[in-house]
């Protein structure tokens, strides 16, 4: 049987609700079940809490290689995330380096590394990561599944879960004063801290390097420039993740996006 997959982080594994995945209102089953092609097919969520881009990467490439996957989804979280294994234990000691994240101690058989230790190292980490080289691994992943769904004959669309640039980043601007970049694009230059020539230079780079991997696939996307984390407008159980609202709502807006795409690929 054909299925349908989705990959992605808390957002797409329905954290917080008490059935989790299984949860009617979460905007995953939404979305297949209330599609008319989509429902044709079987439903697998293989998303995780805590994932990161390059495990929601590894994840997709994974199950469209062993599956029958006719349609994949995959929901791309913040580029600053990073998961590593605390240890070796028979039990999970995962450790999520990145932003909004909240450690916990971890006991090994050796000892216990409290949670204030991990927030330390996660905090020293990330700061040396800059956000560019990050979303041009994200360009290189979105590329790799690209081709790799052409191949399987399976139709791939991407999802901006978590992702924090804004609107029109990923479009060159062509002689324009820096004060007319995005607002995203001038923080990650530090327009404030440069000479107009270190500013062409850096705006030139990001852009140069996310050509030369392929771009950023805008036409794949269902929602590109309007994350689920901005779009958030309530809680679930744990007070953290989304709602029952916000999953509607992500549900209504992907399925407006997804059913114009279906048609001109049907």
């Amino acid at each position: 049987m054909d299925i349908s997959l989705f990959a992605g982080c808390s957002y797409t594994a329905g954290s917080g609700f008490a059935l989790e995945k299984e949860e009617p209102g979460l905007w995953v089953n939404l979305l297949h079940n209330n599609n008319g092609l989509l429902n044709q097919t079987k439903l697998l969520n293989v998303a995780a809490p805590g994932r990161s881009n390059t495990g929601i990467f590894n994840d997709a490439v994974y199950n469209i290689l062993h599956n029958n996957i006719k349609y994949a989804f995959v929901a791309w979280t913040n580029v600053i995330r990073y998961e590593i294994s605390v240890g070796l234990e028979w039990y999970a000691t995962k450790a999520v380096f990145g932003q909004r994240l909240v450690h916990v101690d971890h006991n090994l058989n050796f000892g216990t590394y409290p949670a204030s230790y991990i927030q330390n190292i996660s905090d020293r980490f990330t700061a040396l990561v800059h956000p560019h080289n990050e979303i041009v691994n994200l360009v290189k992943y979105v590329n790799c599944l690209v081709s790799l769904c052409k191949l399987k004959n399976c139709q791939i669309f991407f999802i901006n879960a978590l992702c924090d640039w804004d609107k029109g980043y990923f479009i060159k601007k062509s002689n324009v004063n820096p004060s007319y970049y995005t607002e995203y694009t001038k923080k990650l230059i530090s327009i404030d801290t440069r000479d107009d020539k270190e500013i062409f230079t850096l705006y030139n780079k990001i852009h140069n390097e996310y050509n030369e991997f392929g771009g950023i696939y805008s036409d794949q996307w269902l929602n590109l420039y309007d994350s689920m984390l901005d779009n958030q407008i309530d809680t679930n159980d744990d007070n953290v993740h989304p709602g029952l609202q916000s999953n509607y709502n992500y549900y209504k807006q992907l399925s407006k996006a997804l059913e114009s795409k279906l048609i001109m690929a049907n």
